[in-house]
């Protein structure tokens, strides 16, 4: 795996894990200042209430474990992508792979191509038929 990638998978979870901390800090001045003279503190703990905690705790955690399945599948993918791209240099003759790999291999691409001729998924937007 390139370092690049990683460094980028690692940006990817301390930006949720910063999301995290917002929620956290959002709920501890709200718990913290519930009777604060301020009008904005006010206005603030009047949204917060009339919102629905338990509303806005399904939101946010929905909406870290959506932000946590996007990275981990766009660096799956990536991971996945560099991996067959270093494939054709472990392998110099596809003759010489075990026979099971090759059938796979025929009934994968099939699959791969019938995905990327129904263009319904925007992560195959890079590949050509003609390649595969």
């Amino acid at each position: 795996m390139q370092d690049i990638f990683l460094k980028n998978f690692k940006d990817d979870i301390a930006s949720i894990r910063e999301y995290i901390e917002h929620v956290r800090l959002v709920n501890c001045v709200a718990k913290n200042n519930r009777d604060s003279s301020e009008e904005s503190l006010k206005a603030f703990n009047n949204h917060l209430s009339t919102f629905g905690i338990s509303t806005k705790k399904i939101f946010e955690y929905k909406a870290i474990i959506i932000s946590l399945y996007g990275i981990l599948e766009r660096h799956i993918n990536i991971w996945i992508q560099e991996h067959i791209d270093r494939i054709p240099k472990l392998i110099l003759n596809y003759d010489r792979l075990p026979e099971k790999l090759q059938k796979n291999h025929f009934d994968f691409s099939i699959k791969l191509i019938s995905l990327i001729a129904k263009n319904r998924f925007a992560k195959y937007e890079s590949l050509k038929k003609e390649d595969i």
